[in-house]
């Protein structure tokens, strides 16, 4: 989940202050994107189903980066929304694949986590997220937050495993009937790319700030999805410039022989201006590309 809590009535501040408890959204959305580009006049803020990429309510954006939303009540949406009582359960409906234990008390009513996507000429730009850093992986103490939707309060105590691309997740505490902006505490497995986000209704959504870009030291390339076949080369980036093409198989990272994508991914991240060499196959021939990693900014 790309992809967070507590609540409040509208969000204005660059900084949010401590709150003791959750507390729902019932007016507008409202709040400041502090990376927002010089170079854009405006757009439009999206309220998207996570699930399904549903768009249920839009509102605007200026040429500052200040946006206002007007959520939706969704009465007429029930039918939409996943049941609270297959979350923490052996098929949890948190994702394709996940499998979650735990107690959900009420279990009858209804939930769905959305999501706000920039968007600018009628093209989606981007997700615009709520969090304490700009950085993609998350890094210890770094916190998301995530939108939610309850149809009633619901007190949930469980755990949920995922397979990619889904983060794994807990959640704790009582949820209230409505919006609510919930606190994400995020931690990512040291060597791998997966991430567990901790739903947390009573912590506060101190040092969050409304964000259109993420960051990451690295190389400016994909691979193709559970393989380590180099799949894209961002053009004019430290890979392309070292001659990395698409159609190489890695076979290590700083002389060290990787076998998954997701640890070939976690051993070529790392702080900008720091040295990473590479090792590939191109038909049939071993090649070595000694590459300085840069600040990967995307939306």
């Amino acid at each position: 989940m790309k992809r967070r809590l507590k609540l409040i009535l509208v969000f204005t501040l660059l900084a949010l202050p401590a709150m003791s408890s959750s507390v729902p959204i019932s007016a507008n959305l409202s709040g400041k994107i502090v990376d927002w580009p010089a170079d854009l006049k405006g757009g439009e803020v999206r309220l998207m189903d996570w699930e399904t990429d549903a768009a249920y309510a839009t509102g605007t954006v200026d040429a500052q980066g200040n946006f206002t939303l007007k959520l939706p009540e969704l009465k007429d949406k029930q039918d939409n929304l996943s049941a609270i009582s297959e979350l923490l359960t052996e098929k949890s409906n948190y994702g394709v694949g996940c499998v979650g234990t735990g107690k959900a008390e009420p279990a009858n009513g209804k939930y769905r986590e959305f999501q706000l996507i920039l968007n600018v000429d009628g093209k989606d730009y981007g997700d615009i997220t709520l969090n304490s850093s700009a950085n993609q992986f998350p890094k210890k103490g770094d916190a998301w937050s995530a939108l939610l939707f309850f149809t009633q309060p619901v007190k949930l105590e469980g755990k949920i495993t995922c397979p990619t691309p889904y983060s794994n997740a807990e959640f704790h505490g009582t949820y209230p009937a409505g919006w609510s902006q919930v606190r994400q505490e995020v931690v990512q497995d040291p060597k791998t790319t997966r991430i567990r986000a901790s739903y947390n209704a009573a912590a506060p959504l101190t040092g969050m700030q409304w964000r259109l870009f993420s960051e990451f030291g690295g190389v400016g390339m994909n691979l193709k999805k559970d393989t380590l076949m180099v799949d894209f080369v961002r053009e004019g980036g430290p890979a392309a410039l070292a001659g990395v093409q698409a159609g190489d198989e890695l076979l290590s990272v700083d002389g060290q022989k990787v076998t998954v994508m997701e640890e070939a991914l976690q051993a070529i991240r790392g702080e900008p201006n720091t040295k990473v060499v590479l090792l590939v196959n191109r038909d049939g021939q071993e090649m070595t590309f000694e590459i300085t990693r840069a600040l990967v900014r995307v939306p």
